[in-house]
């Protein structure tokens, strides 16, 4: 019984290539490129920040260590700071996730950045459990326990070069990844030099990257509109009938000389 469509008579083998139609390839290019642009441009999207004003909200922190790469986790259930192996995370034979495509899995691995207008430092509080700062004291040891801010809950972030992040404290000193006994690892706050150690990936949401740079534009924005016209202003406020100018006869000898002179020419 014939359905009506014509099947292809041509026979294909093993490694032959086959002509697919341009038109078709080429809808199918444009709709996969703009499915991947949107996925960009969704603002719960996590991408790395290009500025310290960039980072804020929510924020997860990863460190390049081996021989597994680590994320900055606060257990809220022992109230302790935790840096959670991220290839224990979905054991396989495949290969891993590369590090700089990771994304939290787990709100423990969240944490959330805030900071005070115009402050070039931030706060980091937990994003699980009530909220706890990660503060330094001036021992280099490294918490979060605090409900509230301070100056040693404040840190000033340093984004290097290569996009990596350093996080300096109140006494000048960055926190770095320290080995303890046991091969065990932990926070520390008293390294004076950014090296290996020192260096993190941070990761936040698109939407408040986006909000960096929609601020900014306002910002510029609003300068620009408030720039005083000096003259205009002198003209309208110091001088008579709706910004004529009225000067006496001594007024205009005295401008005339002075042309003359010099100073007006």
């Amino acid at each position: 019984m014939s359905t009506g469509k014509a099947r292809p008579t041509k026979l294909k083998f093993k490694g032959e290539k086959t002509k697919k139609k341009r038109k078709r390839d080429d809808d199918e290019g444009s709709s996969s490129k703009q499915r991947r642009i949107e996925e960009e441009d969704a603002p719960d999207t996590w991408v790395m920040p290009e500025s310290p004003a960039e980072i804020r909200g929510p924020t997860f922190i990863m460190h390049p260590s081996d021989p597994s790469p680590i994320s900055v986790n606060f257990d809220s259930t022992r109230n302790k700071i935790i840096l959670h192996p991220l290839d224990k995370e979905g054991v396989s034979d495949s290969e891993p996730t590369p590090l700089l495509d990771r994304e939290p899995t787990e709100i423990a691995q969240v944490w959330v950045t805030t900071r005070v207008a115009g402050s070039p430092t931030i706060n980091l509080r937990t994003g699980t459990g009530e909220g706890k700062f990660l503060s330094c004291d001036k021992h280099g040891i490294v918490s979060a326990n605090r409900e509230a801010r301070g100056p040693e809950e404040e840190w000033t972030p340093v984004v290097l070069p290569d996009g990596m992040v350093a996080f300096m404290n109140v006494y000048e000193t960055y926190l770095s990844v320290d080995e303890v006994a046991g091969g065990a690892l932990q926070l520390r706050g008293d390294s004076e030099e950014v090296g290996f150690r020192e260096r993190f990936w941070i990761k936040i949401q698109n939407k408040y990257k986006k909000e960096v740079h929609e601020e900014k534009k306002k910002r510029e924005a609003g300068s620009e509109m408030t720039v005083i016209d000096e003259a205009s202003v002198n003209m309208l406020h110091q001088t008579w009938g709706a910004g004529r100018s009225v000067t006496s006869k001594d007024d205009k000898k005295e401008l005339k000389r002075a042309q003359k002179e010099g100073p007006l020419g």
